[in-house]
């Protein structure tokens, strides 16, 4: 809450009462010893278990014997509940001020009790209260408080609504706050339309965004529904100052291919390279990667893949899959060969890895089967490649058969090769329709193993999934 830019004397003096809510964290939950001389309600309050149902008896009770507590009192009593985490009692405190007709309620009441009903009855439940709170009591403060819930709970339905209200009142002029919070909101739901509309709507009331990386903010511009180039230009000649020199090349560089500028975007594609740290070159290299075979520069391509190997950098059997074809629809022959044997001799997750490999040359054999003579060792080479793979498989298939079988022992281990023995598995099961022997094997399998990338419609047999439902395999590091 930021009470302490309001200009109300009397919010002054709560303020004094009632700390940032950041405090609320580090207040001590000691319940403080009765004192039957100097008895208090805030003292008789605390006394209270926290499983008590309701405070409102004791007030009445209160109420009847001594006078009624001050204004200032009970909000100081829903400050002490609300950091001991008794949100409840907090609640019913500020409910029963309001139902007592006794007290001049202020804006600041009614946002706290707006932020206790969300945290206990929902944001939804928040949402109705707010529409509840006289007009007049509905300040900026009030709002806003509704709109961080709204990004706390990453709710953008009640955020757009909420925003929309105080863009309409004319809250959301003065203060880049519900901008920041709906820029985050639309980030995190990909909205990259909105994240633009917002950062316009911004620059034209000289609103600086805050609480998210500018970095983040400017992709926006380039992977929207429409590039928007200008935009763009305008975000980085205010903040690029702010933005690491690599971001300000590669991303423009992604618009101006979008948008069909092809030599500025390779220009600045290649730009990106030399102001790459070390900390973002791995990642980056990959993405540059991708562009360049998407774009058919295997110049490009086979200089950043020997650039990365200086670099210790490897690339994912998918990132390779796209160099083997880059290099291939040019002709370069030679150069996906290294490729391709790279693939083979780095392979670690068979899971995956192979399957890239496997995929990526059936599609090439029956591509280059098409081309010249001229390309026939390669593609002798690719298609023994597939040859042996379903050789491999066959004889995986075979031993998991004879794992079950009780005849290997201890000289087949199925957490080698996870994917794959998932998959002989099922297509053993298959065959044989023998599901406890297939669960007798998959409880080989180690609950540490990470599983979740095999069970796979197209790759695990779907009568597998099944068996597995309906209780043949419940899991576990059993022998």
């Amino acid at each position: 809450m930021r009470h302490l830019l309001r200009p109300q004397s009397q919010i002054g003096v709560l303020f004094r009462i009632l700390p940032c809510r950041s405090s609320f964290l580090h207040l001590s939950k000691t319940i403080p010893s009765p004192d039957l001389t100097h008895d208090t309600l805030r003292r008789r309050i605390e006394r209270l278990p926290v499983s008590t149902a309701s405070v409102t008896p004791l007030l009445r009770e209160w109420c009847d014997r001594r006078n009624r507590p001050a204004h200032a009192e009970l909000r100081s009593i829903i400050t002490s509940l609300h950091k001991s985490n008794r949100f409840s009692h907090a609640l019913q405190i500020s409910e029963w001020m309001s139902d007592e007709k006794a007290y001049n309620l202020s804006p600041a009441d009614f946002e706290i009790r707006l932020l206790l009903i969300a945290k206990i009855r929902g944001l939804e439940e928040a949402d109705k209260f707010l529409d509840t709170i006289p007009v007049k009591k509905r300040d900026f403060y009030v709002h806003s408080a509704l709109l961080n819930c709204c990004n706390s709970s990453s709710s953008l339905s009640i955020a757009e609504t909420t925003f929309q209200r105080m863009k309409e009142l004319g809250f959301a002029a003065n203060s880049s706050d519900p901008y920041n919070t709906m820029l985050s909101l639309y980030l995190e739901a990909e909205d990259h339309d909105m994240v633009v509309k917002l950062l316009r709507e911004m620059d034209r009331h000289n609103m600086v965004p805050q609480g998210v990386a500018f970095a983040t903010l400017l992709p926006s511009f380039a992977i929207g529904s429409v590039p928007d180039s200008e935009g763009m230009h305008i975000f980085l000649n205010k903040w690029g100052k702010k933005i690491k020199p690599w971001a300000t090349c590669f991303y423009p560089a992604c618009l101006q291919l979008r948008v069909g500028s092809r030599v500025r975007g390779l220009d600045l594609l290649r730009r990106t390279e030399y102001l790459l740290d070390d900390g973002s070159r791995a990642r980056m290299y990959g993405l540059l990667m991708k562009l360049y075979c998407n774009e058919g520069e295997t110049e490009d391509v086979y200089r950043l893949w020997n650039l990365a190997k200086e670099r210790g950098i490897s690339f994912d059997s998918s990132t390779r899959s796209e160099m083997i074809k880059a290099f291939t629809s040019k002709g370069h022959l030679d150069r996906a060969h290294e490729v391709l044997q790279e693939l083979d001799t780095g392979a670690t997750d068979l899971g995956l890895q192979r399957r890239h490999l496997k995929e990526a040359a059936e599609k090439l054999v029956d591509m280059l089967g098409k081309k010249e003579s001229k390309w026939g060792s390669l593609t002798h080479k690719l298609q023994k490649l597939v040859e042996d793979e379903d050789d491999k498989e066959e004889q995986r298939r075979k031993r998991v058969a004879e794992a079950m079988e009780g005849r290997l022992n201890n000289r087949w281990n199925p957490k080698g090769c996870l994917a794959l023995s998932a998959y002989a598995c099922a297509q053993y099961v298959e065959g044989r329709r023998d599901i406890e022997s297939a669960a007798n094997i998959l409880r080989l399998l180690s609950k540490e193993e990470q599983v979740s990338y095999v069970m796979d419609k197209r790759r695990l047999s779907l009568k597998m999934v099944e068996a597995m439902r309906g209780g043949g395999y419940v899991g576990g590091g059993q022998d």
